[in-house]
């Protein structure tokens, strides 16, 4: 009895130890080598978008920074993603130099050799093998809020948050992991056109008025939703944090605008008609980067502070209503145009639109701050 039970034991062990390492490859496939990565090291590319980024177009975030970009890259096969500062990841830089290197394939290197190696990846299931990365664009450090201050052009661009999700075949094995960015946030742009300063009436501003714009009363933080159905390069999702019975949870705050244009020299600066008064305007530009939210509020969307040419200061407001909701977007921008009546010291929706915010590629590097 006790012969036979030993017998059954050594039978059922090997198989289950052939069960468990079934979703392992044997037999490994050679991998190529690439100029200026390790010998077995993974190799990331990021997927190219065609053209140019004009510069007047560099707030879009639409590249990669030369030893500035750090992603951190999972290959996980579990649930759950942490990608806080000392979470178990990999570390990559954006590197111009590796990408002539390789003709544009490989773009992005390990960060002091913490790098995957072909043979030491999990796979998932049967399928492949999965990559989940995230940029935090000019910091390192995590973060799961946006700034405040966004009329500093570093605090606007380190608000941004670029992701990618990609399922790597397992007959691809040893080839250029092409990751697709998102970016996974939301950015709320507004032009306002401001009447010309008229000195037979006294009326309009001069070409240096606008001295700030504020997002009242925004909601602030927001939280990573791992979704681990999600399809290869489809765009990661990110969830704001407006639910919460916790006032703490969810913060808000009075978001300054970013000034598209050169506050000091005052370049940059459109002009153009008033579509409703057909007076001539001063066109002038903001942006802010949120997370995604609905603003339905009786309460004023923006206020904008206007000097007059005698150095005073008017505020004047936008205030959308219950009927005239705005949204927040993923991955997009709301583009609102506001014509400022003087009269009234308020400002009034011309046309809104909401745009595709390009996904993130690596065809040139951005070197403006």
């Amino acid at each position: 009895m006790h012969k036979d039970l030993r017998y059954i034991l050594l039978v059922v062990l090997p198989l289950l130890w052939t069960a468990c390492g079934r979703d392992l490859p044997v037999d490994l496939p050679a991998v190529e080598p690439v100029p200026g990565l390790e010998e077995g090291a993974v190799g990331f590319g990021a997927v190219k978008s065609s053209g140019a980024v004009a510069g007047q177009d560099d707030y879009l975030h639409n590249t990669f920074i030369h030893d500035v970009s750090y992603l951190r890259i999972y290959n996980y096969t579990g649930t759950a993603l942490d990608f806080n500062d000392n979470a178990d990841y990999k570390w990559y830089v954006y590197d111009e130099d590796l990408g002539s290197m390789t003709g544009g394939m490989y773009n992005f290197r390990p960060l002091e050799g913490r790098g995957f190696l072909w043979s030491e990846l999990e796979i998932e299931g049967t399928v492949g093998y999965k990559f989940d990365a995230i940029v935090f664009p000019y910091y390192q450090k995590y973060r799961d809020t946006v700034s405040v201050d966004q009329s500093v052009a570093g605090n606007f661009l380190a608000s941004d948050i670029l992701m990618a999700h990609h399922i790597q075949f397992s007959g691809d094995f040893g080839k250029r992991v092409a990751l697709k960015f998102y970016h996974v946030l939301s950015m709320l742009k507004v032009m306002v056109y401001i009447p010309k300063y008229d000195a037979a009436t006294n009326t309009g501003f001069g070409k240096d008025a606008a001295s700030d714009i504020v997002l009242p009363d925004i909601y602030t933080k927001f939280s990573f939703s791992f979704d681990t159905a999600l399809s290869s390069d489809a765009a990661p999702v990110v969830m704001p944090h407006t639910s919460s019975n916790k006032p703490d949870d969810c913060p808000k705050g009075d978001i300054s605008m970013y000034a598209l244009y050169d506050k000091s020299e005052l370049t940059g600066i459109g002009e153009g008609t008033d579509p409703k008064t057909g007076r001539e305007c001063w066109i002038c530009s903001f942006a802010a980067i949120l997370p995604v939210q609905e603003l339905v509020d009786e309460n004023a969307l923006l206020r904008l502070t206007l000097k007059t040419v005698d150095g005073q200061k008017r505020v004047y407001q936008y205030t959308p209503g219950v009927s005239k909701a705005v949204s927040i977007v993923a991955g997009s921008i709301t583009s609102l145009h506001l014509s400022i009546r003087e009269e009234e010291n308020k400002a009034f929706l011309m046309k809104a639109e909401v745009m595709p915010w390009e996904q993130a590629s690596a065809d040139m590097g951005l070197e403006k701050e």
